[in-house]
């Protein structure tokens, strides 16, 4: 072995630089554990290994045996050229890597609203009118409204809504966006947000009522009669929401006080009528959509 290394050194080396710069074009930066070797590359592994076996042990006598390890002598040159170019590569793409990451920007904080917006699948231009700072230089405690807590008083604040009026003058529209808005559809005019806002208004001294407590309130409480309260029939309650006017929130607040069914509000008289119109927002608006009316023509 020591006279083909004198003999055929320079064509090892040659070999060896011949593999180097193959290990060095064949690596991938993008998979810096694994170099994009000829599957051939294998193959001759395997070979080397039996070949360098064959050498060690003598099996081939002669002029075989001395080509044989003059191969293998090459294919050494060839296998430590291709692991030092490996590694000059793999140098390399370190260094890119940490040049990227100097030159790279800080990515920005993405800033997530407890409230998304857009998660509401209403329209924008529903969005009830904001001010940009409350009247007066003081809020309205909109906790005073059931419903509205320190979190949703806060979010109402970030829209603009400063004010028991600015709620009060809520058009349905506005009513679904802000309940879309705040990830709890239907919750506005289920708890009568709007009604409340009214109540408040008309009377500053009012206590708003949950609406599932509603059922034990004193009906003395409100100008008028209240109207007799029935049991929820078998077959279930009527669609109040026929009625124009009388939305699902409201419809929720009927159903408390025992209002189930369109021929309940067909019997009322002027005392129940004024009475349900104090109860609600005291707006008159019983009157002025003719409840009454509209349950007895769906009666007849």
């Amino acid at each position: 072995m020591t006279y083909l290394l004198a003999k055929y050194g320079f064509s090892t080396l040659l070999a060896a630089l011949v593999g180097m710069v193959a290990g060095f074009s064949t690596f991938d930066c993008q998979r810096m554990l694994k170099q994009r070797w000829p599957l051939w590359h294998g193959l001759v592994v395997v070979l080397y290994g039996v070949g360098l076996a064959v050498a060690l042990l003598k099996w081939l006598p002669g002029a075989p045996g001395l080509w044989l390890e003059t191969a293998l002598l090459l294919l050494t040159g060839w296998f430590v050229g291709l692991w030092l170019g490996g590694r000059l590569a793999r140098l390399r793409c370190a260094g890119q890597t940490r040049r990227q990451q100097v030159e790279m920007p800080p990515r920005p904080r993405e800033v997530v609203p407890i409230y998304p917006a857009a998660a509401a699948p209403v329209a924008a231009d529903m969005r009830p009118q904001g001010l940009a700072a409350p009247q007066g230089g003081t809020a309205d405690t909109l906790e005073r409204i059931n419903g509205i807590g320190p979190k949703n008083a806060q979010v109402l604040q970030s829209l603009g809504i400063y004010h028991f009026h600015q709620i009060a003058a809520w058009t349905p529209e506005n009513i679904e966006w802000v309940s879309n808005y705040l990830d709890f559809p239907g919750r506005v005019a289920r708890e009568d947000w709007v009604g409340q806002a009214r109540r408040i208004l008309k009377n500053p001294d009012f206590q708003a009522v949950p609406a599932s407590a509603r059922r034990g309130v004193d009906a003395g409480q409100y100008a008028g009669v209240k109207p007799d309260a029935e049991p929820l029939p078998e077959q279930g309650a009527d669609d109040l929401t026929r009625i124009v006017g009388l939305d699902q929130g409201t419809a929720q607040i009927l159903h408390a006080l025992g209002i189930h069914r369109i021929a309940q509000i067909a019997r009322w008289n002027a005392d129940n009528v004024t009475w349900i119109d104090d109860y609600l927002d005291g707006q008159g608006r019983v009157t002025d959509q003719n409840w009454v009316a509209q349950a007895q023509a769906l009666q007849g």
